[in-house]
Formats: C-alpha cells, structure tokens, sequence
C-alpha cells in the first residue's frame, strides 16, 4: 500500500488540494492513507483483510506530464505495487510504438493508447494492464 505525506502530494504538480468530495472517496475507497495509521485489530482479523486485499483488483492512475522523462518510475510503480491496471494522462507521446511507452511497460502487461490527434507530443492518454494469467487480474 503506498502512502504520502502532505509534501509528497504536493510533488504531484497539482494546484490545489482535491476537493473534500474527491479525498472522502480516496480514504473511502482505501486508496491512499495518511502516512501514520493506528492498528488495533487482533492477529486474525488482520490477516482476514491481507487475505481480501489481495483478492482485489490494484488500479492506478497517473498524470505522468511526458512519460519520456518517467519511464523507469512507471515500471517501478506497477511492479512494486503489484498493480493491475494503471491508467496515465498527459503522457505526451506521439504514437503506439514509442520507445518511451515501450519502456514503461512491463512484459506482462498490455497497451491502450490515444494520441492527441492536433498535437501529437501534447497530452495523450494510456491504460495498462496486466494480461498474464498468473496474475490477479486475469484469474
């Protein structure tokens, strides 16, 4: 489970905080905790939730703003957090077959792209995801 502090968000580039609706739906979804969590459940009622958390479906999404300079941090992402799909916007590439989205995808995985047909090196989006039948997406 990945988590961020406030300074750690930050670095994502965005302008402003989420509004109050979008970060109730992150901590409601369990996609992001704050750093320090307390656990006061027993041992079994822990391992019952590692048991179900691994039955779930690890998506992510990325505003990687040119995936060119990112490639590396992509793959890392999705291999060790075990993703299953992860979903880019801003990718600034130009077509399928660029190196730089080559890079970024593990063996495993599969790609669906779309350029920005008026200005192919601006924004662009791409979904991977995973197509290995030993992992858990495809069981």
């Amino acid at each position: 489970m990945l988590t961020y502090s406030a300074d750690d968000l930050w670095t994502l580039r965005h302008h402003s905080p989420p509004s109050r609706a979008v970060r109730k739906a992150i901590f409601k979804a369990h996609l992001w905790r704050p750093g320090a969590t307390s656990q006061s459940a027993d041992q079994s009622d822990v391992n019952n939730k590692s048991a179900d958390r691994d039955r779930r479906l690890r998506i992510g999404c990325l505003n990687v703003w040119s995936l060119s300079k990112k490639t590396v941090a992509v793959r890392e992402a999705i291999e060790s957090n075990n993703l299953d799909v992860l979903a880019m916007t801003e990718t600034w590439h130009q077509h399928s077959n660029d190196i730089c989205l080559r890079d970024a995808v593990p063996s495993f995985f599969a790609v669906v792209d779309a350029v920005r047909e008026s200005q192919p090196r601006y924004g662009g989006i791409t979904v991977l995801y995973c197509c290995d039948a030993t992992r858990s997406i495809c069981r």
